[in-house]
């Protein structure tokens, strides 16, 4: 009886039922490789959907950071006074920044240099970090 081994076994690749040694996994030795190869495929795609994710928020804060850089060139006003919907049809997100910061009393929410001070329930005042 050399060369038969009674244990029933399930491939790892195939999901097919085969006899072999306690400690083997797949019914056929290119069944591995194909395996393992299928798992390396699914954690690059699984970071690389990671690096996309973080990706997309860095291009919304920059997108911010030069929607503010913008706003304080057309304004020769040292005290930048703006309403939500303005920046909203700037395309302008409010849900992204960088850090919030005190500042009188006052919130004040910076994408990266630049920030909005909370004047009012839609009024902000654009503020730039020194």
């Amino acid at each position: 009886m050399k060369g038969t081994y009674p244990y029933k076994k399930t491939c790892l690749y195939c999901g097919e039922q085969y006899e072999g040694r306690l400690n083997s996994k797949f019914c056929l030795p290119g069944h591995k490789a194909l395996y393992h190869a299928d798992i390396k495929r699914q954690n690059e795609e699984a970071e690389g959907e990671k690096y996309n994710r973080y990706k997309n928020v860095v291009d919304r804060l920059i997108k911010n950071c030069e929607i503010l850089d913008d706003v304080i060139e057309k304004n020769s006003v040292p005290k930048i006074s703006v309403t939500r919907n303005e920046l909203l049809q700037l395309g302008f997100s409010f849900e992204y920044h960088t850090s919030i910061d005190g500042q009188e009393g006052y919130n004040v929410f910076m994408s990266f240099d630049n920030g909005l001070k909370v004047m009012g329930i839609d009024t902000y005042e654009v503020v730039t970090r020194k």
